[in-house]
């Protein structure tokens, strides 16, 4: 047991102050093991009430992994530097000691954003555009063409690892090809390696490490009677300050909402438990289980015994998946009850949005949230509402990566190209399997690991209705949109047909990364080629967008887009990364986008579609019904209002109101045991935001 561990924080105070000195004589104050150190010995003096001696340590580290971050080059290989020294940890506990020492909002804010979305930041700084460009203007013309041979390589040894993952899952019919074929990948994988290494030597030189913004330009990003609430949560500490526009002199705030780590503990178990009560899956039952435990004693005698079997279904289920019980049918496992929703978003609330925060919310117009933790993965708007918040209910709220993206975004919207018009695609033709069945494996689609095996990829039918109506929406307002449905909906005709256009709507299935390859969250649209011999930039045709190809390809392909709506389950979510999220919104933003609309979980066909409908008659100013024209005495709403008006229609349809809709669309056949109120649950309706720039 470490003296720290049985209490005597003096004499462990002692030896961690030798250890850091002796780090620093030997190895220098910005070596990884001295910033360890430093972080080591914050920790203890914060814990003995030393919170000027905590503050100074943590500060001098965050300095340190900042320089180190300006040594290495590559969007992902900076998160996971940031990840290493867990920097998003280290920004919220000093932010906590900030708020503890009465410092002003400017270093709390300031604080809190150096953990805040910093890839995000780092992708914005080159503006989109081309790595090669960048360096014409950085590198002499030698490094220039060494950077240039080094990018080459790259591309064809990625190319050469999806060729060869290809042909060992599809080729092999002997132990001896398997072997030829294992060692022929493993050597483009060291190839591709050192070509890599060799890239983020330039890139050191190309791509400097983006600084935050400080908190008066910040704030001068911000319109009338708006606030940006920016969260920090740890497993040691949470965090939040509120900053205001000074438009009639309101004043920031800070919060320090918890420093007890049991309590924290139990807001994550309690996050958990929403979640399954919106998405349940099996797979998560071991740390539902765990989860329960911990919260019992908040729930009222119905909210427990609703959480407890669903939690038992999804126990029954994952040990039949996995083999750890007797095989046996799965069990349905339905959605908590509203009224269960409510008792867990309450207890929640009470750590992330204790009573003081509440009412400085409650003075805004409307919010601009940099979430964290809890926030991460259900929306604001909907615990406000589950809780009975009453005071913040129906206040707009998006989310973004941190103050500064914000500032940034609004600031390069000002210069934006013009643009007008929509792209839509939609109903992708995934190609069936050889037997004929109509829906065809993700290891037969994306072959090169998406973080899925064994699943399916069915048609989406709905989506081209949807399509095709949102199209229509446009037309009626004068605005040209060009659709790509069925075959024609590819990677390279979306991006043939973005440019110039101030929305792009994509419709389809959506796939999250596993954490081995944070990068490959995608949209799956149609496969370019029918044959199976992988093509194009890195060696694949399987249809799929990726957060890879986004920040790669794209350049500034989106620029002057004031809305990129993701139709697709999952597309805000992603691999946390150093605290930055790898998710599809942020190769969007690269690529110029100014306003992201995404979903938090997996989002059913026939309810997107009646939502995203009503969202776009909403922001279009057209009249609900109307089949001629733009009606006179509609006027066009915001994003938000567009999207909360779309959202509270949805929950209050009626099933003869969804029957008569599809009458129209000639599907009711395919729906016939639509419920009374088959939408009324959030699963249905609270799955979007907007995130970036609203407007």
């Amino acid at each position: 047991m470490t003296l720290k561990a049985r209490g005597d924080l003096a004499s462990a105070e002692e030896q961690q102050r030798t250890v850091l000195e002796a780090l620093r004589h030997v190895l220098g104050a910005e070596h990884p093991d001295t910033l360890t150190a430093m972080g080591n010995l914050a920790r203890t003096l914060k814990a003995r009430g030393d919170l000027a001696g905590a503050e100074d340590l943590l500060a001098e580290s965050l300095d340190g992994v900042e320089h180190l971050r300006g040594q290495v080059g590559g969007v992902l290989e900076r998160a996971r530097l940031s990840g290493a020294f867990h920097t998003d940890v280290i920004s919220v506990v000093l932010a906590g000691v900030l708020v503890r020492r009465k410092k002003t909002s400017v270093d709390v804010v300031e604080a809190l954003e150096r953990g805040s979305g910093r890839t995000t930041l780092d992708v914005l700084s080159r503006g989109g555009l081309d790595p090669l460009i960048l360096a014409q203007n950085r590198l002499d013309q030698s490094d220039l063409l060494a950077y240039g041979n080094a990018l080459r390589d790259v591309r064809r040894f990625e190319r050469s690892v999806a060729e060869f993952k290809f042909k060992f899952r599809t080729v092999p019919d002997s132990e001896q090809d398997r072997k030829r074929l294992s060692d022929d990948l493993a050597q483009a994988r060291s190839d591709l390696r050192e070509a890599g290494g060799r890239c983020f030597g330039f890139e050191r030189k190309v791509f400097s490490a983006a600084q935050p913004l400080g908190l008066e330009r910040i704030r001068g990003a911000l319109c009338a009677g708006e606030r940006l609430v920016v969260f920090g949560w740890s497993w040691v500490a949470a965090v939040a300050a509120v900053v205001s526009e000074d438009a009639h002199g309101a004043t920031d705030t800070t919060h320090l909402l918890s420093e007890d780590r049991d309590e924290l503990a139990r807001g994550e178990a309690l996050t958990q438990l929403v979640t399954m009560g919106i998405e349940p899956e099996s797979h998560q039952a071991p740390r539902l289980e765990a989860a329960l435990a911990q919260v019992e004693s908040l729930l009222t005698a119905d909210a427990l015994a609703d959480c407890r079997d669903r939690v038992a279904r999804l126990r029954a289920n994952y040990d039949a998946v996995f083999g750890r019980g007797p095989e046996a049918k799965l069990l349905a496992v339905p959605t908590l009850p509203w009224e269960t929703l409510g008792v867990l978003a309450r207890a929640l609330l009470d750590i992330i949005l204790p009573a003081d925060l509440r009412a400085e919310l409650a003075k805004a117009q409307r919010l601009d949230v940099v979430p964290s933790g809890p926030l991460q993965r259900l929306p604001l708007e909907l615990l406000v509402e589950m809780a009975g918040v009453a005071e913040l209910a129906g206040k707009p709220i998006t989310y973004v990566p941190s103050g500064t993206v914000l500032a940034l975004q609004r600031a390069k919207a000002r210069t934006g190209a013009d643009t007008s018009g929509a792209t839509l695609a939609g109903d992708p033709a995934y190609p069936q399997p050889g037997d004929g069945g109509a829906e065809r494996s993700l290891a037969e689609v994306a072959p090169w690991n998406l973080g899925y095996s064994g699943g399916v990829v069915a048609p989406l039918p709905r989506t081209r209705d949807e399509v095709e109506d949102i199209a229509g929406l446009f037309e009626r307002c004068g605005h040209k949109a060009r659709t790509l449905l069925g075959a024609e909906a590819t990677v390279a005709a979306v991006r043939e047909h973005t440019a110039g256009k101030r929305y792009l709507h994509l419709a389809a299935h959506g796939l999250l990364a596993g954490s081995d390859q944070p990068m490959d969250s995608a949209v799956v649209l149609a496969p370019a080629a029918p044959s199976g011999r992988p093509e194009g930039r890195v060696g694949r045709n399987d249809g799929c967008l990726r957060l890879s190809d986004l920040l790669g390809d794209w350049g500034d392909r989106l620029a002057g887009c004031e809305l990129v709506t993701l139709s697709a389950c999952r597309t805000s979510r992603g691999v946390a990364v150093g605290g930055s999220l790898m998710a599809l919104p942020l190769g969007l933003f690269h690529a110029g986008a100014r306003c992201v609309l995404a979903s938090l979980w997996k989002v059913p066909d026939l309810a997107t579609w009646l939502l995203m409908r009503r969202f776009y008659e909403n922001l279009l100013g057209i009249a609900h019904g109307d089949e001629t024209a733009v009606s006179r005495d509609v006027v066009a709403l915001p994003m938000h209002g567009a999207l909360r008006e779309a959202q509270q229609w949805l929950r209050e349809l009626s099933r003869d109101n969804i029957m008569g809709i599809l009458a129209d669309a000639g599907a009711q056949d395919e729906y016939s045991n639509v419920p009374k109120d088959a939408f009324v649950h959030p699963a249905h309706w609270a799955a979007f935001v907007l995130i970036g720039d609203a407007g």
